[in-house]
């Protein structure tokens, strides 16, 4: 939790929304992506920089309270093998959208069915 914050901080100094809000509302609320390894899943993000068009990953576990599904991004031990391989294909499936996302007028959302 401690490095979220201080990426949300310095990523974005003078915003009350966490970085994943902020990608998330310049995305339309959908991710280009999501690869599952249920529980686990890891959400692709197309975003708009300066510097033209970048990807990121966010990794969120779900769970089910009181009949409700939520998402965490807090993983016990039993977790991290799985997660480590989610990030490996979230890796691979960011190298193949990125070229998209790069192009003039890259839209990676016509990506999603991959």
């Amino acid at each position: 939790m401690r490095n979220q914050y201080l990426i949300t901080k310095y990523a974005f100094p003078n915003s009350t929304q966490s970085k994943g809000e902020q990608i998330m509302s310049m995305q339309n609320n959908q991710p280009v992506k999501v690869l599952r390894d249920d529980p686990l899943k890891a959400s692709i993000w197309e975003n708009k920089g300066e510097k033209g068009g970048y990807l990121s990953a966010k990794f969120t576990k779900t769970y089910s309270k009181d009949g409700e599904l939520h998402d965490t991004t807090v993983f016990n031990r039993s977790d991290l093998l799985t997660l480590s391989e989610l990030a490996k294909q979230a890796y691979s499936k960011m190298g193949t959208l990125r070229k998209k996302v790069t192009q003039p007028e890259g839209d990676v959302s016509t990506l999603t069915n991959e």
